[in-house]
């Protein structure tokens, strides 16, 4: 039995369990990471499980959990804005503009 199909069919017919094997695998996939990374992914983690525990029902976790990514793509300190930015500062660069703000984030090395 792959994995998916065992954890389907724990979460069908041992719900403790299941959560007992949902917990160990989160951890080990947190504890494999890079250590500068692992506060982020609990980080992550625990919002994401604020989302079920906040969901009534799973239709409701599904939308919860669309928002959530949705502003982490597209909101106000979103991924895109922040790849957008860089990417600004090396067209800027590249062009030798200078760059106006007093924190730029990537800097010309020679």
């Amino acid at each position: 039995m792959d994995g998916y199909e065992e954890m389907k069919n724990l979460w069908e017919n041992d719900p403790e369990e299941f959560e007992r094997r949902r917990l160990e695998l989160i951890e080990l996939l947190i504890a494999k990471a890079p250590a500068e990374k692992q506060i982020g992914l609990r980080r992550l983690q625990w919002e994401i499980d604020g989302i079920c525990i906040r969901s009534k029902n799973p239709l409701q976790r599904l939308q919860n959990f669309q928002d959530f990514f949705m502003k982490r793509v597209y909101g106000e300190s979103g991924a895109l804005l922040k790849i957008s930015r860089c990417c600004r500062e090396v067209i800027d660069l590249m062009k030798g503009d200078v760059i106006a703000k007093k924190k730029a984030s990537l800097k010309v090395v020679k």
